[in-house]
């Protein structure tokens, strides 16, 4: 799956959106996060970073603590997402990503903040780089998007916000032509109407 493929139909926000949300949303995605990820849940060691745990339960709620903590330091509830900004540039987020995917409990959001979209896309290259490391065979419009360096899947052209919406409005193009090319093998815009019984 290509990248501009596996983000999703998700939108991504202004920069003065993603500020207000920020505001709003600090201090109750923190209590709703301590509230939703059972404290009964069962905790692994997340992949890549040492000294940090993840739960992931079956209802889209996911936590991140310090190993053998008590106080969630990120995580996400269904499609709200929240890394405590202590812990951001870690690639912790991406990681957790991943590991839902795995799970078949894969988040989802309806919008993207900049921090969002980089760390959704930094898990497709998680998920590229896992596919190169088992053999496997990764398609040719899958890693055009990469250049591998050092065993690490990099994005070729930084994944901005303008790209973002170039990639969205080609991927949608290419997804007209097909669906126009399909059709037309159906004979659903070659169909003519008809004309009705002829004149008397």
């Amino acid at each position: 799956m290509r990248l501009i493929e596996y983000l999703g139909v998700a939108n991504l926000i202004s920069e003065e959106q993603e500020a207000r949300v920020s505001r709003y949303f600090k201090g109750s995605i923190e209590e709703l996060l301590s509230r939703s990820v059972d404290e009964h849940a069962n905790w692994a060691e997340l992949p890549g970073h040492p000294g940090i745990e993840f739960s992931i339960d079956g209802h889209h709620n996911a936590g991140l603590r310090e190993a053998g903590g008590d106080r969630l330091i990120g995580g996400y509830i269904y499609i709200l997402p929240y890394l405590d900004p202590d812990y951001r540039g870690r690639g912790l987020m991406a990681a957790l990503h991943k590991e839902a995917d795995l799970v078949s409990q894969r988040f989802t959001t309806a919008n993207y903040t900049m921090d969002g979209l980089q760390a959704r896309a930094r898990t497709h290259a998680l998920h590229v780089e896992d596919a190169i490391d088992e053999g496997l065979h990764v398609p040719d419009e899958v890693m055009a998007d990469y250049t591998i360096v050092s065993g690490r899947a990099l994005l070729t052209n930084e994944l901005t916000r303008e790209r973002f919406w170039e990639e969205r409005v080609r991927d949608g193009e290419i997804l007209r032509s097909r669906l126009e090319a399909r059709a037309e093998r159906l004979g659903i815009l070659s169909a003519q109407p008809d004309p009705g019984p002829a004149p008397a």
